[in-house]
């Protein structure tokens, strides 16, 4: 009896040292994770340099506009014979000379509609690409915690798989025993081996959903992070602000990112429609150039050679006008192919908003029921520990047996890890109900950081 009073505290080491679980000192926690998703995170780190390069539609559309100025230079050696018939006869001329100059060109658009066009389109491109990259800014923030808790949960689950597996193991030995003595049938102590082998299976299943968990989040930080600064303090139980999930749908299709950028993708594809259609339009460019040209002197000149050593200067300017005429049909099917692009847009961005709408409403309700979840399961672990601390009290005083005792810290392992559960979930329906409105940022991480045991 005097080991059998041991029996919880022993328990409780055994959970700590198969879950591996370290002090929380020097626990790493949610801050820390999203800081080092920042600065890890492939995909984030990918919307980033697609956003640089957006960047660049701006300066290229606007050098579209501007003056084209081109130099070409050559130079040439000449080998050439030339016969003819003169008085005295047949005579050949040998001519072996150099040639060489430079051609200097300046195009400046005067009217290209496409190129204004597309002006106003690289400013509605940049636009897409910034809400882009916000949408992805708020999409880490909220990755990182996710998967911060799903780390947690694993832990908290396979905590109560060890104690469930322990439990079944110590009625499996009693029922052996109460069988060796002829008390029950052969039946109960196979029943009570299922049962033991069932929860080993299950706790198997649970270290794997705990590495695969450890994996994830390696993938978003960069390298392994085995110590989680767990939850410490009970979770604030808030309401939504406002309390409204009709404001927070508007607030939700005026300022969410995915809707922005759907909204401008579908403006610069308007936009293209017209940058097609002008296919059709005439053209017109001030143009001028200098052109220079030399000659060398051949050193075997005859009376049929022509010219000598010369240099030759050349300077024009002007305005040149091209009307297309007939282009095979290409401008209409380009300009076609834009309409129907342009749709293509607009469908897109509604079912931006739709699911927006959809994401806010979930959002929103699914923080309403995480209320009274957390609340119920708290209430719940609270009986269940206190039939614990009944139980253990009849242990005590030889009123009830292990296998009890064992029974209601599975219990009460359970209830905390749903309870635990209920919070992560809350809090992460908090998060996706700010990124759903596009008010999502970093600060909202710091009073849930504040909720954790450092």
């Amino acid at each position: 009896m005097k080991n059998r009073m041991h029996l919880p505290s022993v328990m409780a080491l055994t959970v700590s040292l198969a879950l591996g679980l370290p002090a929380a000192a020097g626990a790493i926690d949610l801050i820390e994770t999203y800081k080092l998703a920042l600065d890890n995170d492939a995909e984030f780190a990918a919307a980033v340099a697609g956003n640089k390069a957006a960047q660049e539609f701006k300066p290229q559309a606007r050098a579209a506009l501007l003056p084209n100025i081109s130099l070409d230079a050559w130079t040439a050696y000449n080998d050439g014979r030339r016969k003819a018939r003169s008085r005295s006869g047949m005579v050949a001329d040998d001519a072996r000379y150099n040639t060489n100059g430079y051609g200097l060109s300046l195009t400046q658009p005067v009217f290209r509609w496409d190129r204004w066009v597309q002006l106003r389109q690289a400013d509605d491109r940049v636009k897409q690409a910034n809400a882009e990259l916000d949408s992805a800014a708020q999409d880490l923030i909220v990755r990182a915690a996710a998967r911060y808790f799903e780390v947690l949960a694993a832990e908290d689950n396979l905590e109560y798989r060890i104690t469930t597996k322990d439990a079944f193991f110590s009625q499996y030995n009693q029922a052996l025993q109460r069988f060796e003595v002829g008390l029950i049938a052969i039946t109960d102590v196979e029943e009570a081996k299922a049962g033991h082998d069932l929860a080993v299976a299950e706790e198997i299943r649970a270290r794997n959903a705990l590495e695969n968990a450890r994996e994830a989040l390696r993938e978003l930080v960069g390298e392994y992070y085995e110590q989680l600064a767990p939850l410490a303090k009970e979770v604030p139980l808030l309401k939504p602000d406002p309390d409204s999930a009709e404001r927070w749908v508007e607030k939700a299709l005026a300022e969410n990112r995915q809707v922005a950028a759907a909204t401008f993708a579908s403006k610069v594809a308007q936009e293209e429609i017209k940058r097609r259609a002008s296919g059709h339009l005439p053209t017109l460019d001030l143009v001028a150039g200098r052109n220079y040209s030399a000659q060398s002197e051949s050193p075997k000149l005859t009376d049929l050679s022509v010219g000598g050593p010369s240099r030759n200067y050349t300077d024009a300017i002007g305005l040149q006008v091209t009307l297309p005429i007939f282009s095979g049909g290409l401008t209409y099917s380009q300009t076609e192919q834009a309409r129907h692009q342009y749709q293509q847009a607009l469908e897109q961005l509604e079912s931006a908003r739709r699911g927006t709408h959809r994401q806010a409403r979930q959002s929103y309700n699914g923080v309403i029921d995480s209320i009274s979840g957390v609340a119920a399961l708290r209430q719940a672990l609270t009986s269940t520990q206190k039939a614990l601390e009944a139980i253990e009290a009849g242990f005590q005083v030889g009123t009830r047996t292990s296998v009890d005792v064992l029974n209601a810290q599975r219990n009460t392992y359970e209830s905390k890890r749903d309870y635990k559960n209920a919070q992560y979930t809350y809090i992460l329906g908090g998060l996706r109900l700010k990124q759903a409105a596009g008010t999502l940022s970093p600060d909202d991480l710091v009073p849930i950081n504040d909720w954790l045991k450092h």
